[in-house]
């Protein structure tokens, strides 16, 4: 398993974005990691289906499938090891930080990024936030498509159909919805064309 810190993720990233190469950045977050392990409580444990997706994103093997987990992860503490999730330890584990770093500790660059990058491009957002929330941060999406946070399992399929019949209209789809950006990374990349941007905490951060 080879680690990549936060200078490196964007420079691989934004390698992609300038080249129209198609990508997925994913951030794992810690549910969705202990979901995959199977090391979740059985209370909060997800579905099946639903933690089959994250396994299947976190075993996607394109080189531009981006996987990002955070620092704190990749040490074995808790009785939890990453490598126990089978495909883990032959991957290359981007910084799952990194946006929210750059959001929080050097904001010129966080803001040059999202200026040349995102501001003047199509964008799907998907988030658990309301509109407003995002539009602080990215500027107005082509579409928004708001999710309750408490009901969002069984909305996967659907969820991944809008992408599909939206897919020709947007250059990017943006994920602002931890947990549920790592299961719908994998169906959204089997069906459809469009590179995948997970925002991870940016969003939340900015709205405290």
């Amino acid at each position: 398993m080879k680690t990549l810190g936060a200078k490196e993720t964007i420079k691989q990233l934004t390698y992609r974005m300038s080249n129209n190469i198609r990508f997925a950045y994913v951030n794992f977050s810690k549910s969705a990691l202990l979901a995959a392990s199977g090391k979740i409580s059985p209370e909060k444990r997800p579905p099946k289906m639903f933690t089959k997706s994250i396994i299947n994103s976190i075993q996607n093997t394109d080189k531009n499938f981006m996987k990002s987990v955070p620092h704190f992860m990749l040490e074995n503490n808790e009785g939890f090891d990453i490598k126990s999730i089978p495909g883990v330890d032959k991957s290359v584990i981007y910084d799952g930080g990194m946006l929210e770093y750059y959001f929080l500790n050097k904001r010129d660059i966080f803001d040059s990024f999202t200026n040349f990058y995102i501001k003047n491009s199509k964008n799907l957002v998907i988030s658990f936030h309301e509109k407003k929330v995002s539009q602080k941060i990215i500027g107005t999406p082509t579409h928004y498509i708001h999710v309750p946070y408490n009901d969002f399992y069984e909305k996967l399929d659907s969820l991944v159909q809008q992408v599909v019949e939206l897919e020709d209209q947007v250059d990017y789809c943006i994920l602002d919805c931890p947990v549920l950006s790592s299961a719908l990374a994998s169906k959204i990349w089997e069906k459809s064309n469009i590179s995948i941007l997970d925002f991870g905490k940016v969003f939340t951060i900015s709205n405290k």
